[in-house]
């Protein structure tokens, strides 16, 4: 028996049922390398296209950052406004943002997003792999 929670079973947007379980988390998607929306679950209303737009451009922007001045591979970005706070974190269908309220305690969201993360990059190996005829 695994002790992962059965949301993270069910799909792109099962996956996210975790993290936008997470006090002061507003929304949570994956975005592709594209800037488009593959899955969400907002709680407040915010357009879907343009926040897949956004976790795309700083997820790309601090992908080149730090390949730029050689500083190694993006892991995440936080970027603080008035409103909220966007946390991008590469995954292998493209990025995985998460809106929060500006004061949100990062720790719990950041533990919440690494775990989906995995489990995303679990899933995008396994749709890889060749399927037996």
């Amino acid at each position: 028996m695994t002790s992962e929670p059965t949301t993270k079973r069910q799909g792109l947007g099962g996956a996210l049922e975790a993290v936008i379980g997470v006090p002061g988390v507003l929304a949570g998607m994956v975005a592709t390398e594209e800037g488009l929306p593959l899955a969400a679950r907002l709680r407040a209303e915010l357009d879907e296209e343009a926040l897949a737009a956004a976790a795309t451009v700083l997820g790309q922007l601090g992908t080149k950052t730090l390949a730029d001045i050689d500083r190694g591979e993006l892991e995440v970005v936080v970027l603080d406004a008035s409103k909220f706070r966007f946390v991008v974190q590469p995954v292998a269908f493209g990025y995985l943002m998460v809106v929060t309220e500006p004061r949100a305690k990062t720790d719990p969201i950041l533990a919440e997003m690494t775990s989906t993360a995995a489990y995303l990059d679990e899933a995008a190996s396994a749709l890889a792999q060749p399927r037996a005829a």
